[in-house]
């Protein structure tokens, strides 16, 4: 007899499926199209009825494994052919309660109870009174977010930290024999809410916005052209997009873009500044407008000279995400 592991829900307003992103060890198998189960018998059965339900579950997995690892294999090259053939990829997904399926529940009855430490009610399940229900499970996402596959992406060799995972991750890569200009397409992240407190030695970034742009870029030889027509098409598109969940940007790979390096000195940049207003009237009409509709703007030297230089040819870009993406031959239409 094998020992179902314990679930820890109360069912009454039954189970919804839990979003695996790639930063857990099933969502990043499901990358790669390979299965990934999550056993969670950690907490509320006894010790050696928890390691019994893993053993039971290993071994079911093994033996299913061994006699269908050639339908397993067929049905992971079809899968692989199906996400490289889609001209669109998901990025994002929320539970969608409008479609559910029901199944039998084995589970205990529940009750509350007066906290000794806290004086709060405190869950508690009586597992002398088992019981067998039909719950409804909510197993279905929808889509959110969705990207246009490019034909390419390119990594400049300075990101090293990032093209060493992707070789790890067996992504075909393909260097830049000489230098080159190509015209790609290029985010510049506007955006963006980091956590307060580290999540796995990170602190995380989300809720990002982007602006895409088109723009002649050179590239030196030994970068990096990574086609999207191959096996890791999920994990590329997965962490070469910035709005992504698990990105290399959410994940902090790309910092040091966020900073403006490129200052100005208000005694030297001023003359320059009344120069740059003369020769563009249109700027020094909306630094102008500006002024009448914001006080402190007003009153603020040196946010005015910011404005002129940040409209200026002097100012530089940053928050450019290094990774773009190229309209190249083969491209998906």
């Amino acid at each position: 007899m094998s020992t179902p592991p314990a679930m820890m829900i109360l069912p009454e307003s039954g189970i919804y499926g839990f979003l695996e992103n790639p930063r857990f060890a099933s969502g990043y198998a499901a990358l790669f199209n390979c299965f990934a189960f999550v056993s969670e018998t950690h907490m509320l059965k006894p010790f050696d009825a928890r390691v019994k339900s893993t053993l039971r579950l290993i071994d079911i997995m093994v033996k299913y494994s061994s006699e269908n690892a050639g339908t397993i294999q067929e049905k992971r090259k079809q899968t692989n052919a199906y996400f490289k053939s889609l001209k669109e990829h998901v990025l994002g997904w929320e539970s969608d309660t409008t479609i559910y399926d029901t199944i039998m529940f084995k589970g205990y009855e529940s009750y509350r109870k007066k906290s000794k430490v806290t004086g709060t009610d405190q869950l508690y399940f009586d597992q002398t009174r088992p019981y067998t229900r039909s719950i409804k499970l909510y197993d279905e996402y929808k889509p959110t977010e969705s990207v246009t596959v490019p034909a390419y992406y390119i990594i400049p060799q300075a990101w090293k930290s990032v093209i060493e995972r992707m070789i790890l991750n067996k992504v075909e890569l393909i260097r830049f024999s000489s230098d080159t200009s190509l015209m790609v397409e290029q985010y510049i992240i506007k955006d963006f809410k980091t956590g307060k407190d580290p999540y796995e030695g990170h602190y995380m970034h989300s809720n990002v916005q982007t602006e895409k742009r088109t723009i002649r870029m050179n590239y030196f030889k030994g970068d990096y052209l990574i086609p999207t027509n191959q096996d890791a098409i999920r994990y590329i598109v997965e962490t070469c997009e910035p709005t992504a969940p698990d990105s290399w940007f959410a994940w902090g790979f790309f910092d040091s873009i966020l900073q403006q390096k490129e200052w100005f000195s208000s005694y030297v940049f001023d003359e320059m500044a009344a120069s740059i207003l003369e020769k563009n009237p249109g700027l020094k009409k909306e630094l102008e407008t500006k002024r009448a509709a914001d006080k402190d703007f007003a009153e603020n030297g040196f946010a005015q000279l910011y404005f002129i230089y940040k409209n200026s040819a002097w100012f530089e870009d940053f928050r450019v995400f290094p990774i773009a993406r190229f309209r190249g031959a083969g491209q998906k239409k």
